[in-house]
């Protein structure tokens, strides 16, 4: 898959298990693309940058996940999204316009995956002045 933060752009390697079709009819297929995009995230913005989950945000917070930056003592709200296909720039633009409502952290951030050409794409917003 193709990973991109800020102007850093990698190729990573993600891989996962043929899913049975038994029992598939009873699954919600929003639910697991949205499940599959936070794992996703969340293993990009570790390796990206370090960040560390702390607590799932609550909806009135404006984000998925509060994370901490250990290097730099800070804490980000995270929004992610999922899509198995779809416009990720415009899906992107909604999500950081979601999180910069957030107040529960200085650093706020975006993560827009995508899965039917595999990619992830991570953006910052600028840190709110105190």
């Amino acid at each position: 898959m193709h990973v991109t933060s800020g102007k850093e752009r990698v190729v990573a390697t993600l891989s996962w298990s043929r899913r049975s079709d038994v029992g598939a009819e009873v699954l919600d297929a929003h639910r697991i693309t949205e499940d599959a995009a936070e794992a996703v995230a969340l293993g990009v913005v570790h390796a990206a940058h370090g960040w560390v989950m702390l607590r799932r945000l609550q909806r009135e917070e404006y984000g998925d996940w509060l994370l901490f930056d250990s290097a730099r003592r800070a804490l980000i709200s995270l929004e992610v999204s999922g899509t198995d296909d779809g416009d990720t720039s415009a899906r992107m633009a909604v999500k950081l316009a979601q999180v910069s409502m957030s107040s529960a952290a200085d650093v706020r951030a975006a993560c827009v995956v995508r899965f039917l050409e595999p990619s992830a794409a991570l953006e910052l917003l600028p840190e709110v002045s105190p």
